[in-house]
């Protein structure tokens, strides 16, 4: 029908702009996944200062040159690890990786 009507597009003509759109569009960066987390991390409550420590983008002080925060780095990122496989579908409890359980 939409052939029939001069200028009216087609439903696969339609489809073709929607593609060919979406192939146009940026792809995310690496950064773009940064800042993805780090919003996430803050909505997930982890302190700001905790986040910046992830990102690297800590203070310089001399504390923080010689305190690297590994153990707390690990718990929020085992907890970003945990939050995006929930949002995806595909949820694996923490323990049940630190336990070799994975699979099972």
């Amino acid at each position: 029908m939409a052939r029939l009507i001069e200028g009216l597009p087609s439903p696969a003509d339609r489809r073709d702009a929607v593609v060919f759109e979406w192939r146009q569009a940026d792809r995310p960066t690496p950064h773009d996944f940064r800042r993805t987390m780090i919003t996430g991390l803050s909505r997930l409550g982890t302190r700001r200062d905790t986040i910046k420590a992830v990102v690297n983008h800590a203070e310089g002080d001399i504390t923080e040159t010689h305190y690297d925060r590994m153990t707390e780095k690990r718990q929020v990122l085992d907890a970003w690890e945990a939050h995006v496989l929930a949002v995806i579908g595909d949820y694996v409890p923490a323990a049940a990786v630190q336990e070799g359980r994975v699979g099972e």
